[in-house]
């Protein structure tokens, strides 16, 4: 039985993920460049690699390495924070202000509707269960490993 669950998890998780990476790619970036956009778009009076890389669960490696094919594609640039000279902040120029606001736009359109069809009371429900899910999932893959 457990099975059962066990696959359609699965089918699930991947399912959506093809959902992401289909949108990405027709955007002619990885999911994972998809959602760094996104977190710098939703960051962007003081985003940090630190940030991206706390809100996306990615190495330091691969953040850095997007961050780098961002500038390259001029849409960020970096300079020191306010706070802290030694952290750099990630700036949208005006390219990558209007790239990131259409894709964001895009992303939280069909986002924004998917979910509205499932209603307050789904959406909360879902929300806790999948809270429950990665809880349970990183306390039994610690006590394995």
């Amino acid at each position: 039985m457990i099975e059962r669950h066990i696959k359609h998890y699965y089918n699930y998780w991947f399912r959506i993920n093809k959902i992401y990476s289909d949108y990405a790619s027709a955007c002619n970036i990885t999911m994972n460049e998809l959602f760094a956009i996104n977190i710098i778009y939703d960051y962007r009076e003081e985003c940090t690699q630190k940030i991206i890389r706390d809100e996306l669960f990615l190495p330091k490696q691969t953040v850095n390495a997007i961050l780098k094919k961002f500038e390259k594609m001029q849409l960020i640039t970096f300079c020191s924070s306010g706070i802290d000279k030694r952290v750099k902040k990630i700036v949208l120029t005006e390219k990558g202000m209007k790239y990131s606001y259409d894709i964001h736009e895009k992303v939280n359109d069909f986002e924004s509707k998917t979910l509205m069809q499932l209603g307050e009371d789904r959406l909360n429900s879902l929300e806790e269960n999948q809270t429950m899910l990665a809880d349970y999932l990183e306390k039994f893959s610690k006590e394995i490993g």
